[in-house]
């Protein structure tokens, strides 16, 4: 059964390659030092309803991708299926994924990348600068 994303929202995504500085906590990493994809029911004010990661482990020489979601973000289930039916269909033909796959699905779907826009509001907030110096900073 599918339901509605939340009043407001829509679906967005938001990429982490390796190596690179997590802006949401420039101190930490969620993932260690992993590339991951955030995904959220996304809205202007930044308070999201729900968000999940699909990260991508090295199985020593090998890289798996792992879905890493809280139990508020389950009604992901049911607002975005058709992204869980496409994993679990390349799963049960064992087709190897990437996350550049991943994001291809997400486009299908009509998801929005966040990832410059998210970044600039996260700079901004932690610097206290203005949109038009964010490439300053």
């Amino acid at each position: 059964m599918s339901e509605p994303m939340p009043e407001g929202t829509h679906l967005a995504y938001t990429v982490c390659r390796e190596g690179e500085q997590w802006v949401v906590a420039p101190n930490s990493r969620p993932h260690g030092n992993n590339a991951f994809i955030e995904i959220r029911a996304s809205n202007r004010e930044r308070l999201l309803p729900w968000e999940f990661d699909v990260v991508e482990d090295d199985l020593g020489g090998e890289t798996a991708l792992r879905i890493h979601m809280y139990d508020d973000a389950w009604q992901a289930f049911t607002q975005i299926p058709d992204l869980f039916a496409a994993f679990a269909a390349l799963a049960a033909n064992d087709t190897e994924m990437s996350l550049g796959d991943v994001i291809e699905l997400l486009k299908s779907l009509g998801a929005v990348d966040e990832t410059v826009g998210r970044m600039v509001s996260k700079i901004e907030e932690r610097e206290g600068v203005r949109g038009d110096t964010v490439g300053n900073v």
